[in-house]
């Protein structure tokens, strides 16, 4: 690559680099972000293989965020990962435990409220919650076994269940 196509794929790109580095700088050094940056850049231009079929940006992304990681993880004493940008969106996940379940349990009381309104038995409530809202999902042979059936018949009775509760839905 000349350096005048490196130049004009820099200033092509810079954009990119300047949002990641305000991304993970937080107003902190960007412009040496930025450098690491364009370093990252320029590694992904010499290994970027257009027959895999993904855009340059995409590949590059990877490379950019990977240099201006290291050069963090070296020069501050907060250390940055990926995680970060999920645990700004979703918060810290033994705070959010708590909050999952209860939205699980108002969850599967709906869909037992949805199935009575259907016409569901306790035993259809029971298959369906086994079969799909269980942490252990139950075969049909062990609900037949536990309801004395074939596990035909457990399979008919979630088949009719699903349909009422579809037709509910729709």
């Amino acid at each position: 690559m000349s350096v005048e196509e490196r130049n004009n794929m820099i200033i092509v790109h810079m954009p990119f680099i300047k949002m990641l580095a305000g991304k993970y700088g937080r107003g902190k050094y960007a412009e040496d972000l930025i450098q690491e940056g364009v370093l990252g850049l320029i590694k992904a231009w010499d290994g970027y293989d257009p027959s895999r079929n993904t855009k340059f940006l995409t590949y590059a992304g990877s490379w950019i965020k990977a240099y201006m990681i290291r050069w963090l993880n070296k020069t501050d004493n907060h250390p940055v990962s990926y995680e970060d940008d999920a645990l700004k969106y979703i918060g810290d996940p033994k705070e959010r435990c708590g909050e999952i379940n209860a939205m699980l349990v108002d969850v599967q009381r709906k869909i037992c409220e949805d199935l009575k309104e259907c016409g569901a038995s306790k035993r259809d409530i029971d298959i369906i919650l086994s079969r799909y809202l269980s942490e252990a999902p139950l075969t049909l042979q062990e609900l037949g076994d536990r309801y004395s059936i074939s596990r035909e018949r457990v399979r008919q009775l979630e088949a009719r269940m699903l349909a009422r509760f579809k037709n509910k839905i729709l």
